[in-house]
């Protein structure tokens, strides 16, 4: 598997979120959903960062940051950035 480029927080909003190019499946996204939840709990609860592998319009990113709230449409991030659903591939815990 190729290795995916990590960026800075900072440097979403730059290069933009884009979409999954295939749609996810109900099992997947039920997967996606509880690490969505999860990465919350631990952001809220204690400050604990995840690691978020995403769709920007450049291609898959991944980046390190605290989740401050989510909900099935997608995930907050500080500084009022958001990841909607259909362009997460991965939260790691």
């Amino acid at each position: 598997m190729e290795k995916i480029p990590m960026i800075a927080k900072e440097d979403i909003r730059s290069l933009g979120i884009g979409h999954r190019a295939a749609a996810i499946g109900e099992e997947e996204r039920s997967l996606l959903r509880g690490k969505v939840e999860r990465a919350a709990l631990l952001g809220n609860g204690y400050k604990s960062k995840v690691r978020i592998v995403f769709e920007t319009v450049e291609g898959p990113r991944a980046v390190e940051t605290t989740v401050w709230s989510a909900d099935d449409k997608g995930i907050a991030l500080k500084s009022g950035l958001f990841i909607p659903m259909d362009a997460l591939y991965d939260i790691e815990l």
